[in-house]
């Protein structure tokens, strides 16, 4: 039995990047700990706490951890999808309330990847697109554009890593 170092899950948390590098790290040091189902169920925790408190940027970079492990940890069994079935939707709700249209663009991809290789029940999905539709409803209302609630420089780091098209499992994201 291996305990998960909760300091040290909180710290990778904290720390992440929005690189392909830091997400495949952090997420196959969690998948090296998921082994027990009480370690899964602490880091999808510590991964809905740490999205309530950072900055898009990384928010951003969060979610890209998440399908990561979602996607590598299905071949380890459903644990993990049970878990971030839970926390999903109000993780992406924090991450969509301030997020412009360069933040939405990778969260609407992100879901329909989900969606297409059956990540999430068909609730999960269907609630993941009701927040996507409201936030496109409430920028076009404003007029387009909301802050992204990152600095300047974490949007050019995500709008990068975008770019380099994360991979996950072989298939590109981006």
């Amino acid at each position: 039995m291996t305990t998960i170092a909760t300091d040290a899950l909180a710290h990778r948390l904290r720390t992440l990047l929005p690189t392909q590098q830091s997400i495949e790290g952090t997420s196959n040091w969690c998948l090296f700990y998921s082994s027990e189902a009480s370690n899964v169920a602490v880091i999808v925790a510590a991964w809905g706490d740490e999205m309530a408190r950072a900055p898009n940027d990384r928010k951003l970079a969060l979610l890209y951890l998440a399908n990561h492990i979602l996607q590598e940890g299905k071949r380890k069994g459903r644990l993990f999808g049970e878990e971030f079935a839970k926390v999903i939707v109000k993780g992406v709700r924090e991450l969509l309330r301030t997020a412009d249209s360069k933040l939405r663009t990778p969260v609407t991809r992100v879901v329909r990847v989900w969606e297409e290789r059956k990540v999430f029940g068909a609730s999960v999905i269907k609630s993941l697109k009701e927040l996507l539709a409201k936030a496109e409803a409430s920028a076009a209302a404003r007029g387009g554009q909301q802050g992204g609630g990152g600095s300047r420089n974490g949007e050019a780091a995500i709008d990068e890593a975008t770019r380099r098209k994360l991979q996950v499992g072989g298939r590109n994201l981006g």
